[in-house]
């Protein structure tokens, strides 16, 4: 079985920098591939350099996306139709580490799998802090 690739697709330079921080963290990042959305891009022009990039890539893919609704989300979810990819929207820097950390331990794992691990991170990763740190200071 092929590995899952994952694939970042966002609103300008959030993509970028959200694996420059998640290399401080854990070091360089193989196969994790990105796509920004330019000011100068539309749907169809977001769709075609998604595209050129995903016809590069073999096996299945997870898209991580920035925001449910938005034209990175929309173009990603509408190419579901033309390659083995599942989208999960919502993006944020545990998500990116837990799913990046799972594929690149266990090359074996299912896409669904992956998924899963996406759902599960960023579920857990949002938090108040200051409530937590006020139950623990009583």
């Amino acid at each position: 079985m092929e590995p899952v690739k994952l694939v970042i697709a966002t609103h300008g330079q959030f993509g970028i920098e959200l694996m420059r921080s998640a290399e401080i963290l854990i070091g360089p990042m193989q196969a994790v591939y990105q796509l920004s959305l330019r000011s100068e891009d539309n749907f169809d022009t977001f769709v075609a350099h998604a595209q050129a990039l995903l016809t590069t890539l073999t096996g299945p893919v997870c898209g991580l996306v920035d925001l449910n609704g938005g034209t990175p989300a929309n173009a990603m979810t509408f190419l579901t139709r033309q390659f083995p990819m599942r989208v999960v929207a919502g993006l944020n820097l545990p998500m990116l580490l837990e799913s990046y950390l799972q594929v690149s331990r266990q090359p074996d794992t299912s896409l669904a799998e992956v998924v899963q691990t996406c759902l599960q991170a960023g579920q857990r990763s949002v938090v108040e802090t200051t409530a937590k740190y006020q139950r623990n200071k009583s």
